[in-house]
């Protein structure tokens, strides 16, 4: 709404000059959203229409949802988020994709297929160049919660053993 974009701008300003103040080279990552919202952005620029400016890199959220990343919405989505944060934040700002991954508890997808999408979203984003970094969304499984879907994303399983994914 207008107050969290609001709100976010005021924050955002006043943590990229604390961070700035104490290590000039760091860099300040702004949204990390689940999907770009062009109102959430109006609502931050109606704080100031130069926020964009107090973070160095913007960031996105984003999953295949148990399909193949070419053959879901996943690829029109990201390039749709990415092309509305270069429009909004300047071409020359890095996106970074701070979220994905795949779990095998999704509905109808092994493991070895959640490797295989992995493998296969992060050689398209290099193909299109759209992201500069792409983060999984988390490194382990967590443990006690195996039939969970949001527990599974992990590249590692709960006794540190490589799932297929690690090893892809």
């Amino acid at each position: 709404g207008v107050e969290t974009g609001v709100q976010y701008a005021r924050l955002l300003k006043v943590a990229y000059n604390k961070v700035k103040e104490a290590n000039p080279e760091a860099k300040v990552v702004g949204f990390a959203q689940a999907g770009v919202s062009n109102s959430f952005m109006d609502y931050m620029a109606q704080e100031d229409p130069n926020i964009f400016t107090y973070m160095d890199l913007a960031s996105f959220h984003e999953y295949c949802k148990g399909k193949p990343p070419e053959n879901s919405t996943y690829t029109g989505i990201v390039t749709y988020c990415a092309e509305k944060l270069h429009n909004r934040c300047g071409q020359n700002m890095d996106i970074w994709l701070t979220e994905m991954g795949l779990s095998e508890n999704e509905i109808g997808i092994t493991e070895k297929e959640a490797a295989q999408y992995g493998v296969r979203s992060v050689l398209w984003n290099d193909a299109e160049k759209l992201y500069k970094n792409i983060f999984y969304y988390t490194w382990i499984n967590e443990s006690g919660a195996e039939g969970y879907r949001e527990a599974n994303f992990g590249l590692l399983n709960q006794d540190y053993s490589a799932k297929k994914g690690y090893v892809a």
